[in-house]
């Protein structure tokens, strides 16, 4: 049978991981192409061709999926759960759940060298591990063999992660998946940890040895909370908007992504996962009257039975309001399509790796420095005139 190799275009892998996970032989191993995205690598002399790598790729095979059930905006009521997490903690109210319950959760982490890998958690203490986004491409690793372990000795499991990270869980499960909850973020697309290392780089050279970087760190304001970019050396502290930082920025504009992130399979309506988290952007517009202003409010579409009962297992832990996909995709483009691909986007990232990240660091800041200037000044506006000027802006 033909192997992964023989039937995918490079261009269409995402770097799951799952052919690597499935292969019984360890002839598939993990590698990176020029822009530091994963990639499998073969050794020949290994291979069996007994097709299972390529009868596991979600980007090969068509897999079960539905259209939301219901959808909903919702915050969890534990402002300490809430200032850790990305958006509405809607995540950690799931995980917390499957962990008291004896289950298990994955998702990703930065670890102490800002590497960004999927781990498993099984205290809730650990779980502010997997809290927040990150804008690198997550390394897999054997996740989900670990997974389908634990699901195979009655464990049940959560697994989280991008869309096609939650499409190759399910492919590699296949038919045990009685105890596996699936949920996804909504992903815009991913930069690569190579490009995210170069970064890391020129900030040290700019700042000192870096010792925390957090990439949605939110602030507490009079009425709800700001979403801002922080990190720490050895000698400062920063909160940043994105327009401020370079790589924030580049991933805002959708630049530095892998090629297949421009024609996601899974960017639709129609979804793999149980459960379908992103922030409810403009939600002022639809529910002003169910949460305060300056709310990091969540958007969930539950798309399956399971999914369902996972939510209403949580629901005494939610602010919740019945929202509709109308409202929610309306600002949210990727769950019904993927991003658009930048006409420069290769010259960009061909720039990178010839003149090196300083280079586009410093060509950024030159180009954007009123567009820099301007959002460093709406940081240092006080903070009652920032919540009147929100409250004008969505009709409060």
């Amino acid at each position: 049978m033909k192997n992964i190799f023989d039937i995918l275009n490079p261009r269409d892998c995402c770097g799951c991981g799952a052919c690597v996970n499935s292969c019984p032989t360890g002839a598939l191993s993990y590698s990176m192409d020029e822009y530091g995205f994963y990639r499998p690598q073969i050794d020949n002399s290994k291979c069996i061709s007994c097709g299972k790598c390529s009868r596991t790729c979600p980007e090969c095979n068509d897999l079960p999926i539905n259209q939301p059930l219901d959808v909903y905006a919702a915050i969890n009521k534990d402002f300490a759960v809430l200032t850790r997490s990305a958006s509405g903690g809607i995540f950690y109210a799931l995980a917390e759940s499957v962990i008291a319950e004896g289950g298990c959760v994955f998702g990703a982490m930065l670890d102490g060298q800002f590497q960004v890998k999927h781990i498993c958690v099984e205290k809730i203490e650990n779980l502010p591990l997997l809290q927040k986004s990150k804008y690198v491409q997550s390394f897999i690793g054997n996740s989900y063999k670990i997974a389908l372990d634990k699901l195979k000795n009655g464990q049940k499991v959560l697994f989280s992660g991008t869309p096609c990270q939650v499409a190759a869980m399910k492919s590699f499960a296949r038919e045990s998946c009685e105890n596996l909850i699936l949920v996804e973020v909504v992903c815009h697309g991913i930069p690569s940890q190579k490009m995210f290392n170069d970064y890391v780089k020129n900030l040290e050279k700019e700042n000192g040895t870096l010792k925390e970087y957090i990439f949605c760190y939110k602030r507490k304001i009079l009425n709800g909370m700001n979403k801002f970019l922080f990190y720490r050396t050895e000698r400062i502290k920063h909160v940043k908007n994105w327009p401020q930082d370079s790589y924030h920025t580049f991933f805002m504009e959708s630049k530095n992504y892998q090629e297949c992130c421009y024609t996601c399979k899974f960017a639709r309506a129609k979804r793999v996962a149980d459960l379908t988290l992103c922030d409810y952007w403009s939600w002022e517009n639809y529910h002003r009257s169910d949460f305060s202003i300056g709310s990091t409010v969540s958007g969930i579409c539950v798309n399956t039975v399971q999914g369902k009962t996972a939510l209403e297992k949580i629901l005494p832990k939610l602010n919740i309001a019945k929202s509709s996909f109308e409202s929610l995709s309306r600002h949210n483009g990727c769950l019904i399509m993927p991003t658009t691909r930048p006409l420069l986007r290769n010259s960009f990232m061909d720039e990178w790796l010839s003149k090196g990240y300083p280079f586009i660091e410093n060509r950024y800041k030159k180009d954007s420095r009123f567009r820099i200037l301007r959002s460093h000044l709406l940081m240092l506006l006080p903070e009652n005139l920032k919540i009147w000027v929100h409250g004008l802006r969505h009709g409060n």
